[in-house]
């Protein structure tokens, strides 16, 4: 069992070209605060921000405040921010006694993200089934992003059960784009 635990992290270690490092408990943040400009520069940082945030496994605390593990790309990530806006970057060691909680709020955070996506493949696993392929198809376009966001949020967080979960939401979306292209195969024939 622990083996097919490990493969399943190398395997998503691969995938996500990330080095995992697994940890139950994770003692160092970051808490990210800015605030840009709505200019052109401004909206098209945000966008960035947003985007890259969700890739790293950032979970949002608050408007314009993001929570994340202490990682090097969650130091980049401010710096890019700061560059045309405001950003002020909170890095927190935390004593022992606090660290369990800050994880477990973290983790009941990104398993609602996981359950919201969970729930989306159903829902376009109901489409593929009705054989609404127009539907299901720009809806498993817009998941893509989604299930990359979820295996950074593993990887970045460490977390063997996140990890796993990741994998399994990646495995059904991967079997829908399969299912939906053979439908839409076999209506063509």
């Amino acid at each position: 069992m622990q083996e097919d635990k490990l493969a399943s992290i190398k395997a998503m270690s691969a995938f996500s070209g990330v080095d995992i490092q697994v940890r139950e408990i994770v003692d160092k943040w970051i808490l990210l605060t800015y605030d840009l400009p709505v200019t052109k520069e401004g909206n098209e940082a945000r966008s960035k921000f947003l985007t890259t945030a969700r890739r790293i496994g950032a979970i949002k605390h608050t408007n314009s405040v993001y929570l994340m593990p202490w990682t090097p790309q969650a130091e980049l990530l401010a710096l890019n921010v700061s560059q045309i806006g405001e950003a002020f970057l909170w890095i927190s060691q935390v004593k022992e006694d606090k660290v369990a909680g800050l994880t477990k709020d973290y983790d009941t955070k990104s398993k609602q993200i996981f359950k919201d996506v969970a729930e989306r493949l159903d829902k376009i696993e109901g489409h593929v089934v009705a054989e609404h392929l127009k539907l299901s198809e720009k809806m498993l376009e817009k998941t893509r992003p989604m299930i990359e966001g979820l295996v950074s949020i593993a990887t970045q967080r460490g977390s063997v059960e996140l990890l796993e979960s990741a994998a399994l939401l990646k495995d059904k979306f991967d079997y829908l784009c399969k299912k939906s292209l053979m439908t839409f195969t076999a209506r063509l024939l």
